[in-house]
């Protein structure tokens, strides 16, 4: 196998994510491809750990997934 060295690629901050967790209040929601629904529950699962007292609620929504938090 061959890896391709890159040079002078920034490292992302430390807590970035693709989700907008941190930024959502009781209520708001957002939509992902079904595809990717196992990806953003997983990772709504590891933010609930480090944010105790916050809940997200997911449902299908013809082919994407819709995520609310509900708490």
């Amino acid at each position: 196998m061959n890896f391709v060295i890159e040079k002078n690629v920034p490292i992302p901050p430390p807590g970035q994510t693709k989700y907008p967790w941190a930024d959502m209040e009781v209520g708001d929601s957002f939509l992902v491809p079904a595809d990717k629904g196992n990806s953003a529950k997983t990772a709504a699962s590891h933010f609930i750990r480090r944010n105790p007292g916050k809940k997200f609620l997911s449902r299908a929504e013809g082919d994407e997934l819709r995520i609310w938090r509900v708490k």
